[in-house]
């Protein structure tokens, strides 16, 4: 019985998502999320019936894949329609504007250009002063996954780790938008900008490094639908070879800059092992789930409380106090932060679904005013989904704080600059940078 009905959720999920294709296109949310979903319930059955198995799992497997076999499936049934349901309403809002594509005018490309690019690459100049880059050459440690007082001079500054990363994301959305416009030489200006946060995250051995080309691809997509094809095709490649690289490298003793061409190369020439480790881990959540599901675990009020507090750990001083406070699968996995907050209760868990619903209708609520700040923010909506899958609830919903953060800070401006006398008709542009077009 059991069976038979997961079968009926499995055909269920299929349906709803062929239609949220039809309506949304592949974006990362709700798309993405839905179709990983579906892989965490395959990977979970492929695992749990020894179909595949992965020497990497072993490192926190300790039964729970197999005794909370249906528990976790039916668990992934409950997200898939919750974040259905999200996202109900919104495509009548979308469809015009996603389909019909979206421009940028000329002028905010060149308005953008020179102070973009002095900002980022200050941030990234931050970065690089702060960086212990004996650490960062060459190391023992899984940089992914060490606190930023192992990497950065002073940890004090460890929000800068985001920042970094953040820098990362936005010069490829930029070079996507300056390739798109004909503005070349601007394009691979912010390429090179994009190379520095990209060389970071795969001596991390860390997947983020796909959200790279994932989002040059995502932007190209938006904003020219019908040209550069070897570009997006290229972006797409990227993501999965970027990945591979990652799975590669951190089974290695030995991370950082210097390991990334020898990883690289590894990865393209065991294809067999670098395609198992893509099905088992780039989905691993499910794997994570179902070993936090057995981990009884009880938690403090503060634990608690900062777990789902949108302020940093300079403030609240959560970094410092975690240790102590939070349960592991082992040292080098934490619990799954979904599983985290059903175990911190049910007002934390109705608090984190309003929190999710909150922002999914906070980002798509700038599809029409704001079309490459919306695709930005969607695509953290979807890395905080993935984050939450295998890391802890703090580090899942802080991709989502930063998504709040863009748009409401976007928000904000906009009505300032509206507020201006006349300001807006000497430069119409400015308000309307990434607005898509009409139908």
């Amino acid at each position: 019985m059991t069976s038979f009905l997961l079968v009926l959720v499995l055909l269920a999920e299929l349906v709803l998502l062929r239609q949220t294709i039809r309506t949304f296109g592949y974006i990362p949310s709700p798309t993405f999320i839905l179709i990983a979903i579906l892989f965490e319930q395959l990977t979970l059955f492929l695992l749990s019936s020894q179909i595949v198995e992965n020497d990497f799992l072993s490192t926190y497997s300790h039964g729970g894949v197999y005794t909370a076999y249906y528990q976790t499936e039916f668990l992934y049934g409950a997200i898939f329609f919750f974040y259905w349901l999200a996202h109900l309403g919104l495509a009548s809002r979308i469809e015009s504007h996603l389909r019909g594509g979206a421009r940028v005018s000329p002028r905010v490309l060149e308005a953008m250009d020179l102070p973009l690019a002095i900002a980022v690459a200050s941030a990234q100049l931050v970065f690089a002063l702060l960086l212990k880059w004996g650490v960062a050459w060459r190391n023992g440690q899984y940089l992914a996954m060490t606190e930023a007082a192992e990497v950065l001079s002073n940890p004090r500054f460890g929000f800068m780790l985001a920042v970094f990363f953040g820098c990362g994301a936005v010069s490829a959305t930029a070079a996507a938008l300056y390739f798109a416009a004909g503005k070349f030489r601007w394009g691979w200006a912010f390429i090179a900008l994009t190379l520095f946060p990209l060389l970071y995250e795969l001596g991390a051995h860390s997947r983020q490094a796909a959200v790279f080309p994932l989002m040059f691809g995502l932007t190209l997509a938006a904003v020219a639908k019908r040209r550069l094809r070897g570009a997006k095709i290229a972006a797409g490649v990227a993501c999965v070879m970027f990945i591979a690289t990652a799975l590669v490298g951190r089974a290695g003793y030995e991370h950082g800059l210097s390991t990334t061409p020898a990883t690289l190369v590894r990865a393209i020439s065991d294809v067999s092992r670098t395609g198992n480790n893509l099905l088992t881990n780039v989905f691993e959540g499910s794997s994570v789930v179902a070993e936090s599901l057995q981990v009884p675990a009880v938690y403090s009020d503060e634990y608690k409380l900062l777990s789902l507090a949108p302020t940093p750990s300079f403030i609240d001083g959560f970094a410092d106090d975690r240790a102590g406070l939070e349960h592991r699968l082992s040292v080098f996995a934490p619990l799954s932060g979904i599983v985290e907050v059903l175990d911190f209760g049910v007002p934390y868990t109705v608090a984190l679904l309003v929190i999710v619903l909150a922002s999914t209708r906070l980002v798509f609520s700038q599809i029409r005013s704001n079309h490459i700040l919306y695709l930005i923010a969607n695509l953290l909506l979807f890395i905080s989904f993935v984050t939450l899958n295998t890391y802890s609830a703090r580090t899942g919903l802080r991709w989502i704080w930063l998504a709040d953060g863009l748009v409401c800070t976007s928000m904000f401006l906009r009505e300032v600059l509206a507020q201006l006398p006349r300001r807006a008709n000497a430069h119409p542009s400015t308000v309307h940078f990434g607005t898509a077009a009409p139908p």
